[in-house]
């Protein structure tokens, strides 16, 4: 019989290693390899005590379930079972899962493979899907927090129970993953806001409309339309065709979409010319959700990157 686990990638993000690898893992190094030895419980415990700041029998327990032995009420991780990895970190606010595996006999590496990896329990993984991050807000709701069958792992690991047959729930999970738009982790470590957006914009007008081939004109911002909404930017040229620019921090999606139709809904009762919509923004997500909401309209998505750039400095 297949049992279905969570699992948690790692204390940080170590899904490219496992993904290198081909393996899934887990940590509290010095207590796994007294699991893997089979050491008395006591003696797993009281390393964990003295070494980790989670409870010992908590962390017991998780390393004797990955490593398949009896451990309270915890069904043991077998060979042949299938893992359902989530992501440690959340990927722009957003909770991701990163694979699914078909997972082989707990094995124990002999040094860390690399010093920023340090874990020495691991099964062998054969993927059934690795090619995330996915958001799980992109999957059908039954595989999202309290659905029927959640995905949610508020720890480390724990049984997936899915209401309905594990198998075939599986397919479903793989196929709405293999269909879902991919969530990319950001570049850079600052966070900023959407106003450095749209004051680069403002500063770059001629370039950005240039770069975005839109007719040469003036630019407003925080236009008001006569419904009393503010669009970003509104370009007026002289003639041909009005363009209207909703910017977002991060990722846009199907409200931004809606948004933007709406600003042209506006635009359109102002001036007897074309009206075409750009949303700007760094990665978008739900592109059905954001094709149901554009239809007809004359609606561009554009993606911005962010970037640093280094230079050398001469001391005379």
């Amino acid at each position: 019989m297949t049992n279905y686990h969570l699992l948690k990638s790692g204390h940080r993000e170590f899904f490219p290693y496992w993904d290198q690898e081909d393996v899934v893992s887990i940590g509290w190094t010095k207590a796994a390899e007294l699991v893997y030895q089979d050491a008395p419980d006591d003696e797993v415990r009281a390393l964990a005590e003295e070494h980790y700041g989670q409870g010992p029998g908590y962390i017991l327990n998780i390393l004797k379930c990955f490593a398949g032995q009896p451990a309270g009420d915890r069904t043991p991780m077998r060979a042949g079972d299938i893992v359902i990895v989530d992501g440690q970190k959340d990927i722009r606010g957003k909770s991701v899962l990163r694979g699914v595996a078909r997972v082989g006999e707990p094995q124990k590496w002999d040094s860390f493979i690399d010093d920023d990896f340090p874990h020495i329990l691991y099964r062998d993984a054969e993927w059934l899907y690795n090619e995330g991050p996915v958001a799980k807000s992109e999957l059908p709701a039954k595989f999202q927090m309290g659905g029927s069958s959640s995905t949610h792992l508020p720890g480390t690991l724990q049984q997936w129970n899915p209401s309905e047959d594990p198998e075939k729930t599986l397919d479903k999970l793989v196929t709405a993953l293999e269909e879902a738009p991919l969530i990319q982790p950001k570049s850079y470590d600052f966070e900023f806001s959407e106003k450095v957006i749209q004051e680069h914009i403002a500063d770059h007008a001629e370039l950005f409309q240039e770069n975005l081939d839109i007719t040469p004109g003036e630019m407003e911002r925080e236009y008001q339309t006569e419904s009393g909404g503010f669009a970003d930017f509104v370009v007026l040229p002289s003639d041909d065709e009005v363009t209207v620019i909703e910017t977002k921090i991060d990722i846009a999606g199907p409200q931004a979409a809606k948004q933007l139709r709406e600003y042209i809904e506006d635009l359109q009762k102002e001036y007897n010319q074309a009206i075409q919509g750009i949303l700007v923004a760094e990665e978008f997500s739900n592109y059905e959700g954001i094709e149901d909401e554009v239809g007809e309209y004359d609606i561009m998505l554009r993606r911005y990157h962010v970037t640093l750039e280094y230079e050398e400095v001469q001391l005379e």
